[in-house]
C-alpha cells in the first residue's frame, strides 16, 4: 500500500512593491509630450501619471497632501530650471511654497520623504528620468502608503 498523497498548495511569491507616483509637472520644463503615452504615464515609469500644469507656481502644497491622503506613494513637483521660468517666477514661488518660505506654507503633516522637487530645463529629459527612478528607488524603501486615517482621503484604485 501506498502512502496517500497530499496537495500542497504553494503560496504565489508576493509580488515586489511598485510604488504609485503622482507627478504634477510644469508643461515648459521637461518635453513632456515625448516621454508619455496616451495614458498620461510616463513609457519609461509606468507607475508615475503626469499631470500638466501651465506653470510650477500653480501647484501647491495642499494638492501634493491631497494625493497623498487619497494613497499615492509619492509625489514628484517638476518645474523649469531655477532662473527659468517661462511666467518670471512661478518656480520660484512653488520652490519656496513647498520649503515653508511663502503662503500657502506646506502642511506639517505632510510626509516629507514621499515629495520630491524637480527644476529641469526642457533639454534635461535624461537627467529627469534618472531622477524619477531615484525617486522610486527610494520609495521602495517605504512602506506603502495608506490612506490618510483623519477621514478626509481615500484609497483610490489607480
Amino acid at each position: 500500500m501506498s502512502e496517500p498523497t497530499v496537495a500542497t498548495t504553494a503560496t504565489p511569491p508576493a509580488a515586489p512593491f511598485v510604488p504609485q507616483v503622482l507627478a504634477l509637472v510644469c508643461e515648459r520644463s521637461v518635453p513632456i509630450d515625448e516621454l508619455i503615452g496616451p495614458d498620461q504615464r510616463l513609457r519609461d515609469a509606468p507607475q508615475v501619471y503626469v499631470l500638466r500644469f501651465p506653470c510650477s507656481g500653480m501647484i501647491k502644497p495642499s494638492l501634493a497632501q491631497l494625493a497623498l491622503d487619497e494613497g499615492w506613494d509619492g509625489v514628484l513637483v517638476v518645474g523649469c530650471a531655477v532662473g527659468d521660468c517661462h511666467f518670471r517666477e512661478g518656480n520660484l514661488w512653488a520652490r519656496e511654497r513647498f520649503l515653508g518660505g511663502r503662503a500657502p506654507n506646506k502642511f506639517r503633516r505632510m510626509d516629507q520623504q514621499r515629495v520630491s522637487l524637480l527644476w529641469r530645463a526642457a533639454s534635461e529629459a535624461g537627467p529627469f528620468l534618472s531622477e524619477v527612478g531615484s525617486f522610486c528607488d527610494h520609495l521602495r524603501t517605504l512602506p506603502p502608503n495608506l490612506r490618510s486615517d483623519d477621514g478626509k482621503g481615500r484609497k483610490r484604485k489607480r
